[in-house]
């Protein structure tokens, strides 16, 4: 569909005419099979070969064009026949349909059943109809896949009745795009107006604004990397913001946490005051946005998933939402409760008229999350994208592309197969039990790849053989659910099926980038693709947009991020800041009495706990004790002696409302609490601990990733691409997380406290050289300390004097 306002003129099929009357769609009731549309498409060519053999008169695939007149528009209408046929009485028009239903079912079908079908026919028959003076009927023409049986349904549609229905269709398109064309008129008249969202700037928040608009204007892409504390989510999206209503484009800003997404809703809500018109969505996790008790999305077990095309028609839900400046969660969650529609598919169709989104990196980045609707509607060229806390974005995306395949789910369900009496389960319990031999067969030529792990050549025609064979046995399991309905707590089948598909597009995608890695444990196998470097795919989709901002206190070595996120180093730009804050306010220590290497860990246990305690009983408060790792944190725990009741424990299990029961605890005011937590985590990455509720933050070593088979395939990899293979691998991932980590500390010009780095490690190179800059004058070895204990008396008596607590 095509407008150009200047012209006055719409261009535009039967399909966008019928897309307009569906609305969105909802959960199907059958599976959706890759193979489908490919099924379809192969009814219509052989039901059209055979009438063109057999019908002298019958052609295939027959344009029809309409030029007519609306409200001053030129609107030129086109549709394509499935079949015409010249007969004596006039002409028939033919439209082929391939169903997929029981066989009693199909046989009760009747127009009624597929409205859309029906009107598409008529539509054809209508514009057939104001081209030609003979007698014009038709026919749809059904095909069952279940077992190709045919059904031949004759109409003779009212005209003035279609006409009626393009009219108003064609006046609803219309007065949409001028309704959008004219708020996006408001928009850009009134984005001069809209002002910086607080009321004085950062130091380096200009600088950083300027840098993110000459990005924009020259459709690049920026690194930047800046302190956490000085402002880089206003100082990005209030310049995104307003660059995108003046040139009509969309915004989104992209998180790995809720807690980040956060900050820049409350950002929002600070600009929308100014009464500068925009709309912004935040979108959540479609799990998280479900009303049931029990989360299965489907039309059988959940009302809100049911007509819901035909709800949001009818009440108006969608154009409420929007009349506010930022539709939340909570308040797709409010309307879809009221109209009984599911908030997520609300919260998405709002997305699709709003000028900013607000989401996590799935939305855009996971070939299975992705918002396709949006992009299809919407090119990528015409959406700004920001990236928050863009350091984690790279490993993310790894895992998006690391599928496993298990042997436990397989023989788990061999065995409800074998539990169920209907023959098809005997076909998928034949299907799982060829997999789950496959599987078994794996290692027999199979390389060592340390510990449980071996390297395996993937079994690509033997899967693949598989993966067809499903999709059959799919087909007729798609009837079965037809015929018995689903049980309301969920499907293994089919989410066994969406998973094996997406395991074999990604074993179908290649590459150096993978390895295929076996583990054999009692009971179970698993055959994993791993990723070890997603810089490819990352690049697909970054090169499609406007422009890209990607953001973080830790985006340095720029090199490396640029490698790792897949950015185009013709149109990269970058940028670093120092810490606007008061160096004097601070004290970085480096402590290098202990060593934190894993082979040294048993035996300094005791004494990083005693260092522990020295540092947290020179000034009362909160502190953060960061570990590279739970089993770290689990050694050194029992020698901590501090009371009981001040330790607090991060778990592997810990849970959002565990962690905001923390963040109570810490806002106290006489809290003096002492969170032992992993680098990388939920309490040292995407967390705000405002108003000095820490006195300071212990690294216990650089957080290295484990050293296990996966990461060395991994080191191996970017050796070879590289020649930097520790940096790329261990080094600027630990020292990232260290960094994130000392950042929860000092976040205003106001915050005071310590941050602590503890182990030899953080006094050598290459460790020390990639310590922040504004942290010393000259060298890192400035903060190198062999009297902790009077380095940290020295600073909390020189701040006693002016820093009350």
């Amino acid at each position: 569909m095509r407008f150009d306002l200047a012209a006055r003129t719409l261009w535009l099929s039967v399909g966008d005419l019928l897309a307009e009357a569906a609305g969105p769609g909802g959960p199907s009731l059958t599976p959706v099979l890759r193979s489908r549309a490919a099924l379809g498409k192969a009814v219509h060519a052989a039901h059209q070969a055979a009438q063109l053999a057999a019908e002298a008169t019958y052609r295939a695939e027959v344009t029809l064009h309409h030029e007519f007149q609306v409200d001053g528009y030129t609107v030129h209408l086109q549709g394509r026949l499935d079949g015409l046929y010249d007969t004596k009485s006039g002409y028939l028009v033919e439209e082929v349909k391939s169903l997929l239903l029981p066989a009693e079912q199909f046989a009760r079908v009747t127009l009624d059943h597929y409205p859309l079908y029906a009107q598409q026919l008529a539509l054809y028959v209508y514009l057939l109809q104001r081209q030609s003076d003979r007698p014009v009927r038709g026919q749809l023409v059904l095909v069952n896949l279940a077992d190709h049986q045919r059904r031949v349904l004759e109409m003779a549609p009212d005209l003035a009745a279609c006409e009626a229905f393009v009219l108003q269709q064609v006046r609803r398109l219309i007065a949409r795009h001028e309704a959008r064309a004219a708020r996006a008129a408001q928009r850009q008249q009134q984005a001069a107006a809209l002002r910086f969202p607080f009321p004085a700037l950062r130091p380096y928040q200009e600088a950083m604004m300027a840098q993110v608009e000459a990005a924009l204007r020259q459709q690049q892409c920026l690194l930047l990397s800046a302190p956490t504390g000085i402002g880089k989510t206003a100082a990005a999206l209030y310049p995104a913001l307003v660059y995108a209503l003046r040139h009509g484009l969309h915004l989104f800003f992209l998180t790995a946490k809720t807690t980040q997404q956060a900050l820049a809703v409350a950002t929002l809500q600070q600009l929308a005051q100014q009464g500068v018109p925009f709309t912004a969505v935040h979108l959540r996790a479609k799990e998280k946005s479900c009303l049931n008790t029990v989360y299965y999305c489907h039309e059988s077990a959940c009302e809100y998933a049911r007509d819901d095309a035909a709800k949001l028609e009818g009440s108006g839900i969608v154009e409420a939402l929007l009349q506010q400046p930022l539709v939340t969660p909570e308040a797709c969650a409010e309307a879809g409760r009221r109209v009984q529609v599911c908030p997520f598919e609300l919260s998405l169709e709002a997305a699709l008229h709003a000028d900013v989104l607000v989401g996590d990196y799935n939305y855009v980045f996971d070939p299975v999350s992705s918002l396709r609707r949006f992009f299809q509607e919407i090119p990528a060229e015409d959406c700004l994208l920001i990236l928050d806390e863009a350091h984690n974005l790279y490993t993310r995306a790894r895992d998006y592309y690391s599928p496993v395949l298990r042997q436990r789910q397989v023989r788990q369900l061999l065995a409800v197969c074998q539990s169920e009496a209907a023959p098809l389960f005997r076909e998928f319990g034949a299907f799982f039990q060829e997999l789950d031999s496959l599987l078994a067969t794996l290692p027999a030529a199979g390389q060592a790849a340390g510990e449980d792990a071996m390297l395996v050549a993937p079994p690509l025609a033997p899967l693949a053989a598989l993966r067809q064979r499903l999709e059959a046995l799919m087909l007729d399991y798609a009837v079965y659910r037809r015929r018995h309905g689903v049980a309301p707590t969920g499907d293994a089948v089919q989410e066994f099926y969406y998973a094996f598909q997406r395991f074999c597009d990604v074993l179908a995608l290649g590459g150096e980038e993978f390895v295929y890695l076996y583990r054999a444990r009692p009971g179970d196998a698993e055959l994993k693709i791993l990723c070890r470097d997603a810089a490819r795919f990352l690049r697909q989709r970054l090169e499609a947009f406007h422009s890209v901002v990607a953001m973080s206190a830790t985006l340095t070595p720029f090199d490396f991020y640029r490698d790792v996120l897949g950015f185009p180093p013709e149109r990269t730009c970058t940028a670093a800041f120092p810490s606007p804050f008061p160096r004097d306010n601070r004290a970085v220590l480096v402590i290098p009495e202990v060593s934190t290497a894993y082979r040294d860990r048993w035996r300094d246990a005791a004494k990083v706990a005693r260092i522990i305690e020295d540092v947290v009983a020179q000034q009362p408060g909160n502190y953060l004790v960061c570990f590279p790792s739970f089993a770290y944190l689990r050694l050194v725990r029992p020698w901590l002696q501090l009371p009981p009741s001040r330790l607090v424990e991060q778990s592997e299990a810990m849970s959002e409302a565990d962690r905001a029961e923390l963040l109570r605890r810490l806002r106290a005011a006489d809290a003096a609490l002492v969170v032992l937590a992993v680098q990388g985590g939920i309490f040292t990455e995407g967390v705000d601990y405002p108003g000095g509720m820490l006195r300071g933050v212990i690294l216990v070593g650089p957080g290295l990733p484990r050293v296990d088979a996966e990461q060395e395939l991994i080191r191996a990899y970017y050796e070879e691409k590289y020649g930097r293979g520790f940096a790329y691998a261990y080094l600027y991932p630990g020292m990232t997380r260290v960094i994130q980590a000392a950042g929860r500390v000092i976040r205003s010009p106001s915050d005071v406290g310590v941050i602590v780095l503890l182990g030899k490690r953080f006094a050598q190179p290459p460790y020390a050289t990639l310590l922040p800059p504004d942290w010393y004058d000259l060298s890192p070895r400035e903060l190198i300390t062999r009297d902790y204990r009077q380095a940290l008396a020295h600073f909390w008596k020189k701040m006693g004097s002016e820093y009350i607590f």
